[in-house]
């Protein structure tokens, strides 16, 4: 069997044309998506015209994959590292961004913080380990309860190694 015939395949009633080509895009041997080539009402494209296509796919691969990784560092850099609310700066700029938002539509804002006295008491007395399974439920709790143009953010450390 030649390529031409495995490339060309049965007709498929979403295709109008004869040529079309699934080439996987691959980083680091995981396939994070699929480029598919279809040749023109036309018919230009052809056999030979793939050879282009290795080079496009592996850059493909690589600027979704740069893409994922910087919107996965941009996601990091905003939020809390142990209970996955919105960190402290985050907040901050969420908030300037609300106080501006009702000032400039004359409308009202809520904000309700929240503090559990004297925590560092339970770190010291049940470990840090619990304290952390306190904070994911609480942090959990938090996210339940608010809607969805509500925000949950974690005012204090986002890390208690500086006090243990």
């Amino acid at each position: 069997m030649q390529v031409q015939d495995i490339l060309r395949g049965r007709k498929n009633p979403l295709f109008k044309h004869t040529l079309f080509v699934s080439i996987p895009l691959m980083i680091e041997n995981e396939i994070i998506g699929v480029l598919n080539i279809n040749d023109n009402e036309k018919g230009f494209f052809n056999l030979g015209g793939l050879d282009f296509s290795p080079n496009v796919s592996e850059f493909v691969a690589i600027s979704i994959s740069n893409a994922l990784l910087f919107e996965k560092v941009e996601k990091l850099s905003v939020t809390d590292g142990l209970t996955g609310l919105d960190n402290h700066q985050q907040m901050q700029s969420i908030l300037k961004n609300e106080v501006f938002r009702c000032q400039r539509y004359a409308s009202s804002l809520s904000l309700i913080m929240m503090d559990i006295d004297h925590f560092k008491n339970v770190y010291d007395t049940f470990g840090h380990q619990k304290g952390d399974e306190i904070l994911l439920d609480f942090a959990s709790t938090m996210k339940t309860f608010c809607r969805s143009n509500d925000v949950a953010a974690r005012y204090g450390q986002s890390d208690f190694s500086a006090q243990r």
